[in-house]
């Protein structure tokens, strides 16, 4: 008989595990949040990423009515730099310590900006709505200040609509 061997194919805690930033984003948020989306800039590279999360299918419906508006945010930059190669940083992080320090969303969003200069956070945490922005400089909390202002728009509004 032969036996999987867990010993060579398992990273232990405090070995290295490099994560994009889309990894990295599902694993600070979901613990805080039933449903999000996280969209933003990368470090250094400014590639755009999008990432909606949700635990049920309720949550995802929830935020299909963003899809299509932040899909075309993230087809204006393959548009505007189309034969630019634009490829995501890999986070370099401890296997096991990619939470370390991040007891509330508060913490996931400053341990997040390790990969991210920019970014807007929203989604359901509890029974409540909540957006979470962060921005390095003037110029990214502009740009990070039209998508809270897109989402806003689309989804905030959208359960005001049903009351």
């Amino acid at each position: 008989m032969k036996f999987y061997d867990r010993s060579k194919k398992t990273k232990g805690a405090g070995e290295p595990c490099d994560l994009s930033i889309i990894e990295f984003g599902k694993i600070l948020f979901e613990e805080f949040s039933e449903g999000f989306v996280l969209a933003g800039y990368g470090k250094e590279t400014h590639f755009k990423f999008l990432l909606m999360s949700g635990i049920g299918k309720v949550y995802q419906d929830a935020f299909e009515i963003c899809r299509k508006p932040f899909t075309n945010w993230i087809k204006a930059e393959e548009k505007k730099f189309c034969k630019a190669k634009l490829e995501q940083k890999i986070i370099p992080i401890a296997s096991g310590k990619e939470k370390d320090g991040v007891h509330s969303l508060d913490n996931a969003v400053e341990r997040f900006s390790l990969a991210s200069d920019a970014f807007l956070i929203f989604g359901y945490a509890g029974d409540h709505k909540f957006f979470k922005t962060f921005a390095s400089d003037p110029l990214k909390a502009d740009a990070v200040m039209y998508l809270q202002l897109m989402a806003m728009d689309l989804w905030a509004a959208k359960k005001l609509e049903h009351k």
